[in-house]
């Protein structure tokens, strides 16, 4: 005997888009955390900011540093926030205030080593990690500066 629930609930659960997250969820596949670091990792490295090699593995390091110090965050509450992509309020989680307090404990052993005054000797990212870094990410070889002014106003290139 079939009813008007079993219907509902066999339209649902046999939903090609059901199905198809039901495979991703099976495995607990879910990217919070790393949509978490990514954002932390932007306040360490804008994307419209260009660093070298050795700015962006120690920002890296930082960012790193900073989400492991902060993921452990309490629930503290809920607040209301308008929701653009909704157009309208919603109910959002309040956690804790992010934690800094890493940061005081590596500059103070910073300062331990450096009151030491053992000779400082500069960090190269190349040697110590043995990494080789082209000099750019082309492929081609770039054009002479005249070749390129010329072709800038050229409707036929």
């Amino acid at each position: 005997m079939k009813t008007s629930s079993y219907d509902a609930l066999k339209k649902i659960l046999t939903a090609k888009d059901f199905i198809k997250d039901l495979r991703q969820a099976k495995h607990f596949v879910h990217t919070g955390k790393l949509e978490s670091y990514h954002n932390v990792r932007l306040k360490y490295m804008p994307k419209r900011i260009h660093l070298q090699f050795n700015g962006m593995f120690v920002r890296s390091i930082l960012a790193i540093l900073d989400h492991n110090n902060n993921t452990k965050k309490t629930l503290i509450g809920e607040k209301v926030v308008f929701s653009k992509p909704l157009g309208r309020f919603t109910i959002k989680n309040s956690y804790n205030k992010t934690q800094n307090n890493w940061k005081r404990d590596i500059m103070s052993t910073i300062i331990e080593e450096a009151e030491k005054e053992i000779s400082p000797r500069p960090f190269d990212v190349q040697k110590e990690c043995n990494t080789d870094i082209p000099k750019n990410i082309y492929r081609t070889p770039r054009p002479p500066y005249e070749e390129l002014k010329s072709k800038r106003y050229s409707r036929f290139t």
